[in-house]
């Protein structure tokens, strides 16, 4: 397992990655210039790997993030805000996270939180062929972030662990305050 961060790193081309800065990785809404900027996620181990597929920064008027799918179908497209790989106990914890503002439908976050876990499985899949690894499915965990200013739609306000519940097909989601630092074993 401890290879694993390195494997992911040289699957996913460096255009995604998100930075490290200060032993700390920040997911940012660019757009957004009211509202859910960033979340702040304060690391204090190496074995994280970040990458966001939602980036505008790489986007031309053309660009989409899954280009082979039809833009058209409703939702096949959506991809969230930010993807954190872990290793831990065995396991790789995928952390998704979506930043969003006062209003939102939550049948889009869903969407976008299931299509980032088929993403990573798809992942897992080519770096076991690519690299001969063998990543097992019963040890993948996912847990989705919502990161918002709507503050009656958070679930852990003031909690240091965040605590996860099943929410519709989301097996491990919670919701917490946006343009804030976490510590990354709150969510671990």
């Amino acid at each position: 397992m401890h290879e694993f961060i390195h494997n992911i790193s040289n699957t996913i081309d460096s255009q995604f990655k998100i930075s490290k800065s200060n032993d700390s990785i920040t997911i940012e809404e660019k757009e957004n210039t009211d509202g859910c900027k960033k979340v702040t996620i304060i690391l204090n181990r190496k074995n994280v790997f970040s990458f966001n597929l939602d980036l505008k920064r790489n986007r031309s008027t053309n660009f989409r993030t899954f280009q082979f799918f039809n833009p058209s179908t409703s939702g096949i497209s959506m991809i969230n805000d930010g993807i954190l790989a872990i290793v831990e106990d065995n396991n790789i914890i995928f952390l998704l996270f979506e930043l969003k503002s006062n209003s939102f439908d939550f049948k889009d976050i869903r969407k976008k939180m299931k299509n980032a876990e088929y993403f990573c499985c798809y992942i897992i899949d080519i770096i076991n062929e690519h690299f001969s690894k063998n990543y097992k499915r019963e040890n993948l965990i996912f847990k989705s972030i919502l990161v918002t200013t709507n503050t009656s739609k958070t679930t852990t306000i003031g909690k240091k662990k965040i605590s996860f519940t099943k929410k519709g097909k989301i097996e491990k989601f919670a919701s917490v305050p946006c343009n804030r630092e976490y510590r990354i074993e709150a969510f671990i």
